[in-house]
């Protein structure tokens, strides 16, 4: 950005002139309606409004710039979030055209349906954008308006795809040891505080071993646990192709439960109980 006034133009002019030859001769009358003194203005003020016209100009485009965002995993799901959907009323998405912002005429909250959205690039460069409203899945009309919305602002190149499914399944086996003063409750105590961790991973989180162990042997009673198998399978798969995992497991959904009986905590098959008091 240039600041600088008429008169230190008129300075800076005047000194390169008498120091530039034949002109360093030159006799400058400090009458103020000598010629050269007129001419000298007129070129001082030319450069200046030229100087004007390019701090507007430099304005205009720092302005274009800095409203540009770019389209990183966060600046996507932060637009999914914005969604809206009315099953009476189309919404429909706008551009800014100054910088190309998306934006709803009527920003209405309470028709922002996704609850939940992940947005990871994949090791292909492919987008996957996971999304639940409220845990369930999307109607097919509100995944068709969703993949409209997602066309609107999709950044040129980009090759994406929407994931949006039922809660993957989580199977364990595994021996948990227990005081036998707690016998009459321990079972249920175990089973909900493995649901209550998976209920607390966050959305597309990420299920640990560790972690299922550490929340086994939080429950009063528990003296220790072995865990000889996790795995885990998307919704819909088959038990017999299921995902076997010795340190961690990330959900294709972005949620994730307990398995469907007769895989499920319940069963005996998953866990089994037996008394060690130390």
């Amino acid at each position: 950005m240039i600041q600088e006034n008429i008169s230190d133009i008129e300075n800076r002019l005047i000194t390169k002139l008498l120091a530039t030859p034949p002109f360093s001769t030159t006799n400058m009358s400090p009458s103020l309606v000598a010629v050269w003194s007129n001419f000298l203005n007129t070129i001082a003020t030319e450069i200046y409004t030229l100087e004007q016209l390019n701090n507007t100009f430099e304005t205009e485009i720092e302005a274009l710039i800095n409203g540009v965002t770019t389209p990183t995993n966060m600046w996507w799901q932060k637009q999914i979030l914005k969604f809206q959907y009315d099953g009476t009323y189309n919404q429909i998405l706008q551009l800014d055209t100054a910088n190309f912002s998306p934006y709803y005429t009527t920003v209405d909250l309470t028709l922002r349906i996704i609850s939940n959205c992940s947005v990871v690039t994949a090791t292909n460069n492919q987008v996957q954008i996971k999304v639940t409203n409220n845990g369930a899945v999307l109607t097919a009309p509100q995944l068709l308006a969703l993949y409209a919305y997602i066309q609107t602002i999709d950044p040129a190149g980009i090759s994406y795809t929407v994931i949006n499914q039922l809660p993957d399944y989580f199977f364990l086996n595994a021996v948990v040891y227990y005081n036998g003063q707690y016998a009459a409750t321990i079972q249920a105590n175990v089973i909900a505080a493995l649901n209550a961790y998976l209920a607390a991973i966050p959305f597309n989180g990420i299920v640990k071993v560790s972690a299922v162990e550490d929340a086994i042997q939080a429950v009063a009673g528990v003296t220790d646990v072995v865990i000889s198998e996790a795995a885990a399978m998307v919704n819909g798969g088959s038990y017999g192709s299921r995902t076997i995992f010795t340190k961690q497991y990330q959900s294709y959904s972005g949620q994730i439960i307990q398995g469907l009986a007769p895989h499920n905590f319940a069963d005996p098959s998953s866990l089994t109980f037996t008394v060690s008091n130390n």
